[in-house]
């Protein structure tokens, strides 16, 4: 009878450890299972407050528990273009927040997106070129460029467009301009018959020998590259001892 008991309560044990780990589990992926109606009723009445100009033209998502930042968010998705979205809020602190101006105008997370894939593709591309370091910025954002330039980011474009820019680092045993010019042009003509079109490059000049020392030149346009223009223009910034040539707008800081 004792050892029946003594099973029957073991079982109990295990049932309820079983059951208090698994609301864990739950509560640490889910959030506040209780909470999603009252949650999800006040984000959707925060829509239709204050984005009822696109009502038409989004499709809701499924309220999801953030588990990071705490938070119980909706996506708001367009629905011609799905990597075109904006995220609605609850935050621990109980305030609505919206990243519509920074993503569904601005579009930050899908360019930032399109910047990723860019250096990835420009990486492969320059892997040959003695760059130590390439990266791609995002130079404009969605609402800065034309009508035509965002509905073609929009359908899937992006190296084509100019709204970011190339960053590169190398080194050199001197900071000569001729060699300066001739690296980034030749860089440039590599990316220009693969179609790529930043609106501008900045680059990092290290000495060979002392990596502390160098040169960053920012602002550089593919026509002062074609027209073999840099080098003119780095030798009058060195010269005048001025760290902007306020024609070319080429910016030039030693260090």
């Amino acid at each position: 009878m004792q050892k029946q008991m003594k099973l029957t309560i073991g079982m109990a044990l295990l049932f309820l450890v079983t059951f208090v780990f698994f609301g864990v589990i739950i509560l640490y992926e889910k959030g506040n299972l209780l909470l999603y109606p009252i949650l999800e009723k006040k984000l959707t009445d925060y829509f239709e407050k204050n984005y009822q100009e696109i009502k038409e033209e989004v499709q809701k998502k499924e309220l999801k528990f953030n588990f990071d930042d705490k938070s119980y968010s909706i996506e708001y998705q367009n629905k011609k273009h799905p990597d075109l979205s904006f995220f609605l809020l609850y935050t621990k602190k109980k305030k609505i927040q919206s990243t519509y101006q920074e993503d569904y105008i601005e579009g930050k997370t899908l360019l930032d997106k399109k910047c990723k894939k860019i250096s990835k593709e420009i990486q492969k591309l320059l892997q040959n070129e003695n760059f130590s370091s390439i990266q791609v910025k995002k130079k404009r954002t969605l609402n800065e460029v034309n009508t035509k330039e965002k509905k073609k980011l929009l359908e899937g474009e992006g190296k084509e467009i100019s709204f970011y820019q190339v960053v590169v680092t190398t080194s050199l045993s001197n900071l000569d301009g001729k060699e300066i010019q001739k690296i980034l042009k030749k860089m440039d003509t590599i990316l220009e018959e693969e179609d790529y079109n930043p609106e501008t490059y900045q680059a990092k000049f290290l000495l060979s020998e002392d990596k502390t020392r160098g040169v960053k030149i920012q602002n550089i346009t593919r026509e002062i590259l074609q027209k073999n223009q840099l080098e003119t223009i780095l030798y009058q910034l060195y010269q005048t001892k001025e760290k902007i040539d306020t024609k070319s707008k080429i910016e030039m800081e030693e260090f």
